[in-house]
């Protein structure tokens, strides 16, 4: 069942290639946080730390040195990306809010906390064995946390904006649009909430049928929700709004 997981992983980290390349591309124009802090962050966490912690920890034919540098690099865009994340979510939902600035602060002195310790203890050789301590546990948390927030934010506002569509006061383009972002990020959340269940149960999300049946089809909806959400199915006639006011 491991091809199941692996369609679905991959339709996901295109996914965040494509559009965090795409954001990027809007970014050098603008020169907004939204689309700067995004981009990064669907692509260097999606499209690039994923896949580098699956070579890492599965192509054993490289040697344990080049695995370990692999880890290594796959947690510091992991660190960036889920920072940028968190960020985004800071910035368009709740910019003036205190709480949600103190809350980013925490998740990335968090992150940078966990990376270090990972290093100290028992080290990236041994999350590259898949031998990974609490501190790549809890990098895989706060990934959750992130990105379930911006989950919550993205589908509260997009019901914001259907109930003022009937007044004219939003389009349902938009509306569309954020709650296509809400659903990927929703699903990108429980892809983690799985895969730290299953550790928990001392199972390997990769190659286990639970794993596989559950990452696969989660993988998927991401995917589509998050390619329909930023015009690369689907070409968008309208950006989305990247404001909650």
């Amino acid at each position: 069942m491991r091809w199941v997981a692996a369609v679905g992983g991959g339709a996901f980290v295109l996914a965040s290639l494509a559009v965090g390349f795409r954001l990027l591309l809007l970014a050098a124009r603008t020169r907004a946080v939204p689309e700067t802090t995004l981009g990064l962050g669907l692509g260097l966490m999606g499209g690039f730390a994923y896949p580098l912690t699956s070579v890492a920890r599965q192509a054993e034919a490289l040697t344990d040195e080049i695995r370990t540098w692999l880890m290594i690099a796959a947690h510091v865009l992991m660190v960036v990306g889920i920072g940028c994340i968190a960020i985004f979510t800071w910035q368009v939902f709740r910019p003036e809010s205190r709480a949600a600035r103190s809350g980013v602060a925490g998740i990335v002195a968090a992150l940078i906390g966990c990376f270090v310790w990972q290093g100290i203890s028992p080290g990236y050789m041994a999350g590259a064995l898949a031998k990974e301590g609490m501190a790549i546990v809890g990098i895989n948390a706060l990934a959750a946390v992130a990105m379930g927030w911006t989950a919550i934010e993205s589908l509260h506002f997009a019901t914001q904006l259907r109930r003022r569509i009937p007044l004219g006061l939003a389009e349902p383009r938009v509306a569309r649009q954020v709650a296509l972002w809400g659903t990927a990020a929703s699903a990108a959340t429980l892809i983690t909430f799985v895969t730290l269940t299953l550790h928990f149960m001392g199972m390997d999300p990769s190659t286990s049928t639970v794993g596989a049946l559950a990452i696969g089809p989660l993988g998927l909806i991401a995917a589509i929700s998050l390619s329909r959400a930023f015009g690369i199915l689907r070409p968008a006639r309208a950006t989305p709004a990247y404001t909650a006011d």
